[in-house]
């Protein structure tokens, strides 16, 4: 493959000592699954929303537990950086913000205690 230029191009991109994000982090993580967990903006039905309570109820002893506020199938810590998303599948995927918009920071999960990646701040930074 040659890119306009004529030269070589490589596909699928590969990463040169920096992370991939956006699309191509997300299949990364676990191929189209991820990129529908990224991209699909969905409201759970009651039943779906009802399982996900429940789940994450029952993730964290109530101490343990991090604060999170919903809308959709997105669970979103106080200060906006971390969030929990819940496919229509029943995976949670952990996300990140970084500058310009929210990345996968990890692949699903089954639960949400095991994927909250997103919920630690990067290496680096302190939250506040």
């Amino acid at each position: 493959m040659t890119s306009g230029s004529g030269s070589a191009c490589r596909w699928p991109p590969v990463a040169t000592g920096r992370r991939w994000n956006g699309p191509y982090g997300a299949w990364g993580f676990g191929g189209a699954a991820a990129l529908e967990a990224l991209e699909e903006h969905w409201t759970p039905d009651r039943a779906a929303l009802a399982r996900a309570r429940s789940a994450l109820a029952a993730a964290w002893p109530d101490e343990a537990a991090p604060e999170l506020r919903r809308v959709r199938a997105r669970w979103t810590t106080p200060d906006g950086n971390g969030r929990l998303r819940l496919d229509r599948h029943g995976r949670w995927w952990p996300l990140r913000r970084e500058p310009g918009r929210r990345h996968l920071a990890g692949p699903s999960a089954p639960d949400p205690a095991s994927a909250p990646a997103s919920l630690d701040p990067p290496a680096g930074t302190r939250r506040p």
